[in-house]
């Protein structure tokens, strides 16, 4: 019982953040229209039915705070829909803050921790929505002269539509259609979506006109630009009567609203068709999708991993049957091991992917982040999104999100000048950041990036040496001097912000990336502006591999980090400042002898002409892996090491290739951040 009961509970946790998520969607384009000058009322009601969908959802489970919430903001959202709320800035402000909480509700309860108070939230929101606005002495309806027949039949949300249609200065016009029984539904449908494409249907009434045997008669109310015989050349059917209720700038008064884009109210009167009986009705599901949690396909990718090794097995196999002359069975062997190999590969695909997700998942919460943090520093900031199709594998995703907030704070907080400053140093007074993926190769690239003033290596080379960072005499590079903004506690900041200048982020967004195998890198100008570029791998589940010997020891290299592989002689290194390099392409690569960087004791092998070159890359970094053999090159599935081996630079875990044969996985990253020291560029000309 208990365990049906958890079931339910991470089912309702995931529909309620589904709804979240819309909702903070829906409103940040609500506030983009209004700042626009437009308004949508399909829009607003969206955003309505999203709140009344999670006071629902919430009251079924019980959750009364949540429930309480999310009914007052749909009191507001309803007041604004009848237009006895204003919808200015600081309204839309009061929603933004709302769904924020609901979000943080629905984290609490489902981290079992302390629900978070909501009282001074929820009497601000019922403040506002029963505030309203002073009352108009005439409904423009009554004073354009429209039947009070009509006006008597509304609901309070209709007669609110009609009543800013006429002040906007839009035709109303009746337009009235005769169906037969049998086909109304389809053709009140098509009628329907005619009008809409001129206007917005205010209701759907039944037709005080006469109609013939088996037939029904509609009248549909329209407000509309558009005059009568233009919307009868519209619907092309002499059948239909339009008639003008109201005529255009009836009032003779300025649009006191935004016109809204066409749109249709969300009641059943807009012109949908009744709802058929529920005898008649199919009982299968309009949805066509599933919820999995993340964990069970972490458990199937699981066993895809095991039989990727066992596959492996199957062909160490074959080639022990070929070494004991038994040919014809090994060949046999071999055939079935191909087979298998191409069923596992179509499992793999997909499995990932299930797996993968659009970026632009991270980057619709991230404006959020971009919104309340502006504001806290009285900042404009103008946001771009760009690549958020970009995929990548889920957990990724999630692990991505915290660095990601951080950098994006320090970007507005740190990196973008305040108006003021931006306008006497030539800029527009709104800053831009950025927020960039793409793939490239077998990774993927996500930037921020912004316009502001950047980062003066002179500035950090001072701050570093009077918190003692570094000595006074220290010769580092601008780039070197860059890469100071990763030190655990460095910060260029006199004062502490409540966002940031406390030097508690740089540091861990550098070890979060590199948990995820992959590097981040600083381009800088000053004056400017910075981009902090995240490369990534586009997954870390199932990955290709090649297998190395470094004199008795194997080891395996992720070959998405591999560039190329080279024989070469000892004569074809070359020592430059005490350290062995290769020329690759006309391009000194610098080279680390993995015997020496693991402290392998062992003597190389003197009979050995030729030694292996592994030039493996990251972003723009390249770096070269002097090894004694290449052994080959299959599919591997990395296990955490555990404690004993958890601080052993270079190591990113370890694998089964066969045979029940344990090896452990190099991390590129961290033997390349170890051996090249920096992961900045400073912008030609800057101090």
């Amino acid at each position: 019982m208990a365990s049906e009961d958890n079931k339910q509970s991470a089912e309702f946790i995931s529909e309620a953040e589904e709804i979240v998520e819309e909702l903070h969607k829906d409103l940040f384009s609500l506030e983009e229209m209004v700042a626009a000058g437009r308004y949508n009322p399909d829009l607003i009601n969206a955003i309505f039915r999203g709140s009344h969908s999670l006071k629902g959802l919430a009251g079924m489970f019980g959750f009364t705070e949540l429930q309480s919430l999310a009914h007052d903001i749909e009191h507001l959202l309803d007041a604004i829909r009848l237009g006895k709320v204003e919808l200015a800035d600081p309204v839309i402000d009061v929603l933004m803050r709302g769904v924020e909480a609901l979000g943080a509700l629905i984290a609490a309860q489902s981290k079992g921790e302390p629900l978070p108070s909501m009282e001074a939230l929820r009497a601000e929101t019922l403040q506002i929505a029963e505030g309203g606005g002073a009352q108009e002495s005439e409904s423009p309806a009554r004073a354009a002269g429209v039947d009070a027949a009509i006006v008597d039949v509304l609901t309070e949300y209709e007669e609110h539509r009609l009543n800013d249609n006429i002040k906007r200065g839009m035709f109303l016009h009746k337009v009235t259609c005769a169906f037969a029984l049998e086909t109304f539904d389809t053709g009140l449908a098509e009628v329907t979506e005619k009008l809409k494409e001129n206007g917005e249907i205010i209701t759907t009434l039944p037709s005080g006109e006469a109609s013939g045997d088996m037939e029904i008669v509609f009248d549909l109310i329209v407000g509309t630009p558009i005059s009568a015989d233009e919307v009868r050349a519209a619907l092309a059917n002499d059948a239909y009567k339009v008639v003008t209720i109201v005529e255009a700038g009836a009032l003779e008064k300025k649009p006191e609203t935004p016109a809204p884009a066409p749109a249709a109210t969300e009641t059943a009167e807009e012109g949908a068709a009744p709802a058929a009986d529920d005898a008649t009705t199919s009982m299968r599901s309009v949805s066509q999708t599933v919820r999995v949690d993340i964990s069970r396909l972490d458990y199937l990718m699981n066993i895809v991993g095991e039989l990727v090794v066992q596959r492996n097995t199957f062909s160490r196999l074959a080639d022990q049957l070929r070494d004991m002359g038994m040919v014809k069975l090994a060949q046999q062997l071999g055939r079935e091991v191909r087979l298998f190999e191409r069923k596992i590969a179509d499992l793999q695909a997909g499995v990932m992917e299930v797996r993968m997700v659009p970026v632009s998942q991270v980057f619709e919460r991230l404006a959020r982040v971009v919104r309340k943090t502006a504001r806290q520093v009285g900042k404009k900031i103008e946001l771009q999104t760009q690549g958020g199709e970009t995929e990548l594998d889920k957990l990724l995703t999630e692990d991505l999100a915290d660095p990601l907030m951080h950098l994006t704070r320090n970007s507005i907080d740190h990196g973008i000048e305040t108006p003021e400053a931006r306008v006497a140093a030539g800029k527009p007074e709104e800053g831009t950041l950025v927020l960039r993926a793409y793939p490239e190769g077998n990774h993927v690239v996500i930037e921020v990036a912004d316009d502001g003033a950047g980062i003066d290596p002179e500035k950090v080379r001072a701050k570093a040496i009077e918190r003692g960072v570094i000595s006074p005499d220290a010769e580092m590079s601008k780039e070197e001097l860059v890469d100071l903004i990763y030190s655990a506690g460095f910060s260029t900041k006199d004062e502490a912000s409540e966002l940031s200048g406390r030097g508690v982020g740089m540091d861990v967004v550098k070890n979060n990336i590199a948990d995820m195998s992959g590097v981040i890198e600083t381009i800088t100008g000053v004056g400017e502006g910075t981009t902090i570029r995240i490369t990534l791998p586009i997954t870390l589940a199932i990955i290709g591999a090649l297998v190395i010997e470094v004199r008795s020891q194997t080891y395996v290299v992720p070959v998405n980090s591999v560039q190329q592989c080279m024989r070469v002689t000892e004569e074809e290194l070359l020592t430059i400042e005490n350290r062995k390099t290769v020329q690759v392409e006309g391009r000194t690569v610098p080279i680390v002898d993995l015997a020496g960087f693991f402290h392998l004791d062992e003597e190389r092998d003197h009979g050995q002409a030729y030694y292996y070159v592994i030039i493996v890359g990251l972003a723009e970094k390249r770096l070269g892996l002097l090894v004694d053999r290449l052994v080959g090159q299959q599919d591997i599935v990395i296990k955490p090491v555990g404690d004993l081996l958890e601080d052993t630079p270079g190591i990113a875990g370890a694998t089964e290739l066969g045979g029940q044969q344990t090896v452990l996985v190099l991390d590129v990253g961290e033997i390349i951040r170890g051996s090249t020291g920096t992961a900045s560029v400073v912008k030609a000309g800057t101090a």
